[in-house]
């Protein structure tokens, strides 16, 4: 298969990344994360942005641009501060709407964000609000959301788009905070409609 780099793709300028996604046009898009180790120099946030920025790289030249940033709070639990920025937690392209979905591990929030970059409006799994554009949240802690609040995985798939969300982990459990899947309806124009989200399966 073919294969892309630049001499700019780099942590200095990209910082740490997870999530991946292309276009139709062969665009791609890459997004600053956090899930690495902890550790001096494990979690880095790109020059070429900020914190909770995606980047996009060019179908052409590969040369690396910022596309958007969502909005980050430090975590004040977490050492280095350097370290302490949540990030996103992934992204999918909704090819039937050209519009790209994040999900924000500082707010809990899903985001949709058009072809220019620009971000349209932002739900909220917690609390089934849907909001215009991507200010900040009003109320929302310092650093991460909280686990069974916290959105990663993000699939657009014709009028619906599903999600998981991380309740979870080696380190943290219990009975009533499994990771699940879930589900939201689409409208016509990609945005999540409040009201309809459902649960798909809760892994044991």
């Amino acid at each position: 298969a073919p294969q892309w780099s630049h001499p700019d793709w780099t942590r200095t300028n990209l910082g740490t990344i997870f999530g991946v996604a292309m276009d139709g046009q062969g665009r791609g898009f890459v997004a600053h994360t956090s899930v690495f180790a902890s550790g001096v120099n494990r979690d880095l946030v790109g020059a070429l942005g900020s914190a909770g920025s995606i980047y996009l790289i060019d179908a052409a030249t590969g040369a690396p641009s910022l596309f958007a940033t969502l909005p980050q709070t430090q975590d004040p639990a977490i050492q280095p501060a350097s370290e302490s920025w949540p990030g996103i937690g992934n992204i999918a392209w909704d090819f039937d709407r050209d519009q790209l979905f994040a999900s924000n591990f500082d707010d809990g929030r899903i985001y949709r964000i058009d072809a220019l970059g620009n971000i349209v409006d932002a739900w909220d799994h917690a609390t089934d609000a849907l909001s215009a554009g991507g200010s900040p949240e009003q109320g929302d802690d310092d650093g991460f959301a909280p686990l069974g609040e916290r959105v990663w995985a993000v699939c657009p798939t014709v009028d619906r788009l599903y999600y998981s969300v991380w309740g979870e982990d080696l380190n943290r459990g219990g009975v009533a905070t499994a990771n699940e899947i879930w589900s939201v309806e689409l409208d016509a124009f990609g945005s999540i409609v409040p009201g309809t989200r459902n649960l798909e399966i809760e892994l044991p």
